[in-house]
């Protein structure tokens, strides 16, 4: 087991459908570090920097943004720009999340508010309406300009790590334990299967692919107690799908997700707004289709 951190604890603010999120919550998984998580950013994170995930503080410390960076302060190496690029590309066909608007909104609508008693997780469920408003009209938005990735562009993605896993002298791509690229490519994985995508047919079923599937299968036995695990119902060893949002939760986020789209007039020009500000940032956790541009989270 990967040795833990001797921070109190981290809290992180971010939706476990995102690739990035997932490999910061399972990097303190596998280190048994003591956190929480939320979905809607606190206020004065928010206004600074919107709907940008992941955001994270180790104790009472200043808010850290990127998976990358988060990853290493928590003592993670391996996050090469390289990987990085590689990452980004393995997260081809995520876009595909959006073909079905309905089963987008339900999917989001299961995720838990782990954190908070009961008033506090309530709100925070309605102000997810948001948080899922602006990921579908980014994610919409950025089909129409480049539309969907064909699946021979996912499967030479996910071949180049089929390549590099074996080349590795362990079952994970940092040898005998997983490193920060392990977390964030498996993030993607759990991206993926979140709301289905083809790439999870490709993944599952692709005779080239073996090795891919065998490190799927070591990364999941490391999570049979990890609460964001979404891939355990598509690969081996079997495991279950995260516990669904109590029924108060499910209420108040499509409450506030009827909301969101009623008062149209204020919320989409906050999400253009924001939309604008993470496309800068680089951090949209979606591959770049600009020639020599770089995605990073």
């Amino acid at each position: 087991m990967i040795g833990s951190m001797d921070a109190r604890f981290v809290r992180v603010y971010g939706g476990d459908h995102s690739p990035w999120v997932n490999a910061v919550l399972l990097g303190l998984h596998l280190k048994q570090i003591p956190h929480d998580v939320i979905t809607f950013p606190p206020l004065l994170v928010f206004l600074r920097s919107g709907i940008l995930m992941p955001v994270a503080h180790i104790d009472d410390g200043p808010w850290l943004q990127d998976s990358t960076a988060i990853l290493s302060e928590l003592g993670y190496t391996g996050g090469s720009a390289d990987q990085l690029r590689g990452t980004n590309a393995a997260l081809r066909g995520g876009t595909n999340r959006t073909d079905s608007a309905w089963q987008f909104w339900y999917r989001w609508s299961l995720v838990r508010e782990p954190a908070g008693g009961l008033v506090a997780r309530i709100l925070r469920s309605a102000l997810r309406g948001f948080t899922v408003m602006y990921f579908y009209l980014t994610l919409k938005r950025f089909c129409r300009q480049y539309g969907h990735s064909p699946v021979d562009r996912m499967q030479s993605a996910w071949l180049r790590w089929n390549s590099r896993l074996k080349q590795s002298d362990g079952p994970f791509l940092g040898g005998r334990e997983p490193n920060m690229a392990d977390l964030q490519l498996f993030g993607a994985v759990q991206c993926h299967c979140s709301i289905p995508v083809p790439t999870v047919d490709v993944l599952r079923n692709d005779p080239k692919l073996e090795r891919v599937r065998e490190w799927i299968g070591a990364m999941q036995r490391l999570c049979v107690d990890y609460q964001h695990l979404y891939s355990g119902i598509f690969f081996e060893p079997a495991l279950p799908e995260p516990r669904p949002s109590p029924i108060a939760e499910r209420i108040s986020f499509w409450v506030g997700s009827v909301v969101t789209v009623l008062v149209f007039p204020i919320t989409l020009p906050l999400w253009y707004f924001y939309m604008r500000h993470v496309r800068t940032s680089g951090k949209l956790g979606i591959p770049s289709m600009q020639p020599g541009a770089q995605r990073r989270s």
